[in-house]
C-alpha cells in the first residue's frame, strides 16, 4: 500500500452496501446531493423546493389512519363486549345449573 493509503476489508459479502451507506464516495455524495446550486434562477428553486415540502397533500393519509383507528377501537371493543357477556351467560347458565 502506498504511503497514506489504508486497506478496505469485506469481513462478509454483504458488508459493501454497509461500508458504502456509512462512507459514500464523492460521486455518490454529488449525485444524492439535496440542492444544487442552479446559478441565477438558484432563489427560483428555492422557493419551488419549498413551495413543494409545504403544500404536500396529507388528506389521503389521514384517512386512511383515521380510518384504521376506529377499526381498531371497533375490533378490541365489539370482541371486549362479546368476551363480556359470554362470560356473564356462562356464570348465569351454571349458576342455574346447580
Amino acid at each position: 500500500m502506498s504511503e497514506g493509503r489504508k486497506a478496505i476489508i469485506y469481513p462478509f459479502d454483504g458488508s459493501l452496501n454497509q461500508l458504502e451507506t456509512q462512507y459514500p464516495s464523492i460521486d455518490t455524495i454529488a449525485r444524492c446531493a439535496v440542492m444544487n446550486e442552479f446559478g441565477d434562477v438558484n432563489d427560483d428553486v428555492v422557493i419551488m423546493w419549498g413551495q413543494v415540502k409545504a403544500y404536500t397533500d396529507m388528506t389521503p393519509y389521514y384517512l386512511i389512519l383515521g380510518t384504521t383507528l376506529v377499526i381498531a377501537v371497533s375490533y378490541f371493543t365489539i370482541t371486549t363486549i362479546i368476551k363480556t357477556k359470554s362470560t356473564r351467560n356462562k356464570r348465569k347458565l351454571a349458576s342455574l345449573n346447580k
